[in-house]
């Protein structure tokens, strides 16, 4: 009988998730999206000095998908809200493999703070006009444009990087987001993004800020358009 062997191969890829939350207030609920990146198969693998094998990576580009979209009931407490969070972190497969993004925009400082007390170590975005991102002067969070988070997330749906399951539950909600998403141009030329008057673009936002977050550094930014759901 031949002995046993045992093969040692490269270790299993350590699945990264990140949690987007946009946080509801008096007529807006919280939405929550959680995407997944997916790193492309290997070109092969090497060994470094110290004899352990090391993936050459691929060139193509990560794809995210989109494993998660809810919206919780309108009038959820915060409190209510970090302990939903908290439950969804502490369940495979997100636990110990996600990132936490908040947009802290309207809500303050405060409610972000129930989730460092939670010890959930959120990253927060504070959402800006303009075109560009910036960390805040006291590290604890970015400032990022509306147009910066929306354009990448549209950058990937075009691309046919960032795939959204038509059977999550609130698809056909996030499609018609997408669709009422839009540009305004005031008298002096500068441009507001949202929905349109009586519409809600949460899911939108949740989902642009978890994307925005997975894919740093991708360079995938493009011109944003509008009423694109793919």
């Amino acid at each position: 009988m031949a002995p046993d062997v045992n093969v040692v191969g490269p270790p299993p890829r350590e699945r990264r998730f990140v949690l987007g939350v946009d946080l509801g207030q008096t007529i807006d609920p919280t939405a929550i999206a959680v995407v997944e990146r997916v790193l492309p198969p290997p070109i092969g693998f090497y060994f470094d000095d110290e004899g352990r094998e090391i993936e050459a990576p691929s060139a193509e580009r990560p794809k995210y998908h989109a494993t998660w979209l809810e919206r919780l009931a309108l009038g959820t407490s915060y409190v209510a809200v970090v302990a939903a969070v908290r439950s969804m972190l502490a369940r495979p497969p997100l636990l110990g493999h996600t990132e936490l993004v908040i947009d802290r925009t309207g809500v303050g400082r405060a409610v972000y703070d129930l989730f460092v007390e939670a010890g959930l170590d959120p990253i927060g975005i504070t959402i800006t006009s303009g075109d560009n991102e910036h960390r805040e002067a006291d590290r604890s969070g970015w400032r990022v444009s509306k147009l910066a988070l929306v354009s990448r997330l549209q950058a990937l749906l075009h691309a046919g990087e960032l795939k959204i399951a038509k059977s999550l539950p609130e698809a056909p909600a996030l499609a018609a987001e997408l669709q009422d998403f839009r540009a305004t141009i005031s008298e002096s030329g500068n441009a507001s993004f949202g929905a349109r008057s009586g519409k809600h673009d949460d899911l939108v936002l949740a989902l642009a800020c978890a994307t925005w977050w997975a894919a740093r550094n991708e360079g995938n930014q493009v011109t944003i358009k509008y009423g694109l759901f793919a």
